[in-house]
């Protein structure tokens, strides 16, 4: 949520929102370039993931970007593996239930009530 605060930061100090957008992507390009012992590859893969969080945020709103957050570092602390047999995959299994189901209830909310196919699906 720090990427929220700096948004809105930058947004009342610079008074544009393209422009604290552009901030928030050349500040961490640079931390990520600085930090990293290959900074011309994780200096822009660090604005292009700030840059698709961004427009999450911007586009789609606070709950995707959560959403999505969750999602992401669910994956990554999770080993997926397409194996059955071996003892780690029952964690990739939960894993793809629980994001199976976070996005069925998405639709299902999504639907406000209305069914998913208009009139019959079969002829009369």
């Amino acid at each position: 949520m720090v990427l929220l605060f700096f948004l809105l930061l930058l947004r009342i100090v610079l008074r544009r929102q393209w422009l604290a957008v552009t901030v928030i992507l050349g500040v961490s390009m640079v931390l990520g370039g600085v930090q990293s012992e290959y900074p011309w590859i994780d200096g822009p893969l660090n604005g292009l993931v700030a840059g698709v969080l961004l427009f999450v945020l911007l586009r789609l709103g606070l709950v995707a970007l959560i959403s999505a957050m969750l999602l992401g570092s669910a994956m990554f602390a999770v080993p997926l593996t397409t194996d059955l047999s071996v003892w780690y995959a029952w964690p990739s299994l939960l894993l793809l239930g629980l994001v199976f189901a976070f996005y069925a209830c998405a639709f299902y909310i999504s639907l406000a009530g209305r069914s998913i196919v208009r009139g019959s699906i079969l002829p009369e």
